[in-house]
Protein backbone atom coordinates (compact mmCIF):
# COMPACT_ATOMS: atom_id res chain seq x y z
CA UNK A 1 0.00 0.00 0.00
CA UNK A 2 1.11 3.62 -0.91
CA UNK A 3 1.57 6.19 2.08
CA UNK A 4 1.76 9.54 1.98
CA UNK A 5 5.23 11.31 1.06
CA UNK A 6 6.31 7.53 -0.43
CA UNK A 7 6.72 6.59 -3.95
CA UNK A 8 4.76 3.86 -4.94
CA UNK A 9 7.05 1.12 -6.29
CA UNK A 10 5.79 -2.00 -8.05
CA UNK A 11 5.72 -4.13 -5.12
CA UNK A 12 3.48 -2.49 -3.33
CA UNK A 13 0.85 -2.22 -6.19
CA UNK A 14 0.27 1.14 -6.88
CA UNK A 15 2.40 1.10 -10.26
CA UNK A 16 0.26 -1.90 -11.74
CA UNK A 17 -3.13 -0.61 -10.74
CA UNK A 18 -3.84 1.36 -14.00
CA UNK A 19 -2.82 -1.31 -16.30
CA UNK A 20 -4.73 -3.74 -14.79
CA UNK A 21 -7.62 -1.56 -14.79
CA UNK A 22 -7.13 -0.34 -18.09
CA UNK A 23 -7.27 -4.21 -19.70
CA UNK A 24 -9.92 -4.84 -17.18
CA UNK A 25 -11.92 -2.22 -19.15
CA UNK A 26 -11.11 -3.37 -22.10
CA UNK A 27 -11.89 -6.66 -21.70
CA UNK A 28 -15.03 -5.95 -19.67
CA UNK A 29 -17.56 -8.75 -21.96
CA UNK A 30 -14.75 -11.68 -21.26
CA UNK A 31 -14.54 -13.03 -17.93
CA UNK A 32 -10.45 -12.94 -17.11
CA UNK A 33 -8.62 -15.99 -14.73
CA UNK A 34 -6.40 -14.53 -11.89
CA UNK A 35 -3.75 -16.93 -13.63
CA UNK A 36 -3.98 -14.84 -17.15
CA UNK A 37 -4.18 -11.59 -15.37
CA UNK A 38 -0.73 -12.40 -13.40
CA UNK A 39 0.79 -13.54 -16.54
CA UNK A 40 0.01 -10.70 -18.96
CA UNK A 41 0.93 -8.18 -16.41
CA UNK A 42 4.13 -10.18 -14.77
CA UNK A 43 5.65 -12.28 -17.72
CA UNK A 44 8.97 -12.09 -16.12
CA UNK A 45 7.71 -13.79 -12.65
CA UNK A 46 7.23 -17.39 -12.02
CA UNK A 47 3.38 -18.17 -11.65
CA UNK A 48 3.06 -17.84 -7.81
CA UNK A 49 4.94 -15.06 -7.29
CA UNK A 50 2.99 -13.62 -10.46
CA UNK A 51 -0.05 -14.55 -8.90
CA UNK A 52 1.12 -12.78 -5.30
CA UNK A 53 1.57 -9.52 -7.21
CA UNK A 54 -1.85 -9.53 -8.88
CA UNK A 55 -3.26 -10.30 -5.29
CA UNK A 56 -1.31 -7.19 -3.76
CA UNK A 57 -2.89 -5.01 -6.87
CA UNK A 58 -6.08 -5.97 -5.93
CA UNK A 59 -5.70 -5.26 -2.45
CA UNK A 60 -4.07 -1.96 -3.36
CA UNK A 61 -6.98 -1.41 -5.49
CA UNK A 62 -9.71 -2.10 -2.94
CA UNK A 63 -7.89 0.03 -0.50
CA UNK A 64 -8.26 2.83 -2.89
CA UNK A 65 -11.82 2.52 -4.02
CA UNK A 66 -12.55 2.26 -0.38
CA UNK A 67 -10.94 5.28 0.38
CA UNK A 68 -13.06 7.29 -1.66
CA UNK A 69 -16.34 6.46 -0.73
Amino acid sequence: MAYPGKAPSRSDGALSTLPLLMYLAMEAAHAQSRESLAALLWPEQPGETARHSLGQTLLYLRHAVQDDR
